[in-house]
């Protein structure tokens, strides 16, 4: 497990403190049982990403996953990950360091840790709003051939297959996207994370098989023509949605900000 902070003073750090060129396509290896059966990605504390990490404790998982957490918010010193648990009183779980530090990266720092796992745990930014979000947290999986589970609000899933990427109900109950109270759709999220603890190698690798599919049709949806036809869908999501009720923050050119 790694429990890290990825903000020093406020700004990112790296171990080598070197650029990486973008990666070519990851090899997704069918034959390879991955050393961690889950990762996810956390940085800014949110109620359903701590009570995820202490789901995993509970589940004794934290030791078949890759998990980033920070114990202080650089951004917000007085919050720690202690307080958090406090604040939903409910027991700690322990901490261990690890050499994770770029995981807002978008040039390969973090392949490994898709390589090295079966399945990504995504915590959305939002979880308990009624508007769907979607973030780089969803859309990394997609570009590291990586099946995943999101933790985030209803319709997200929906939201991806929309722009034409391909999820993975064939494998497990992704029902969850439809319900709208939240300790529900947990619950199934849940009911879904024990099922994968449960598989075996042999299932794994069958899985991985037959997986494979699907996240190469993801892969290849960021080239064209599928990048065009994925940011033409987002073009009409914003224009068709944008709250009219905030046109004062756009200025005459055409610019907008957003506070």
């Amino acid at each position: 497990e790694i429990f890290y902070s990825f903000y020093v003073n406020g700004h990112h750090t790296l171990d080598t403190g070197e650029i990486m060129p973008p990666l070519g396509e990851p090899e997704y290896d069918v034959n390879q049982v991955p050393q961690k059966l889950f990762l996810t990605w956390n940085r800014r504390y949110r109620r359903h990403r701590v009570l995820l990490v202490l789901l995993l404790e509970k589940l004794n998982l934290i030791d078949r996953s890759f998990i980033s957490f920070q114990k202080i918010d650089a951004e917000r010193v007085s919050s720690t990950y202690e307080g958090q648990i406090e604040h939903l009183k409910m027991d700690s779980v322990g901490h261990a360091r690890g050499p994770i530090n770029q995981m807002c990266e978008d040039f390969g720092y973090t392949r490994d840790f898709y390589s090295d796992s079966l399945v990504s745990l995504i915590t959305e930014t939002n979880y308990h709003q009624n508007e769907c979000t979607l973030t780089e947290k969803s859309f990394k999986p997609l570009y590291n051939k990586h099946p995943f589970i999101i933790l985030g609000v209803p319709g997200a899933l929906q939201a991806i297959r929309d722009m034409g990427f391909k999820t993975f109900s064939d494998f497990w109950d992704e029902s969850y996207d439809t319900l709208q109270d939240p300790s529900h759709r947990f619950m199934v999220i849940k009911e879904q994370i024990e099922k994968i603890a449960l598989w075996n190698d042999q299932q794994i690798l069958e899985f991985r098989r037959n997986v494979k599919p699907i996240l190469d049709h993801n892969y290849h949806m960021f080239a064209e023509p599928g990048s065009v036809a994925i940011s033409n869908q987002i073009y009409n999501h914003i224009t068709e949605n944008f709250n009219k009720g905030h046109a004062h923050w756009c200025a005459p050119h055409g610019g907008c900000h957003f506070e």
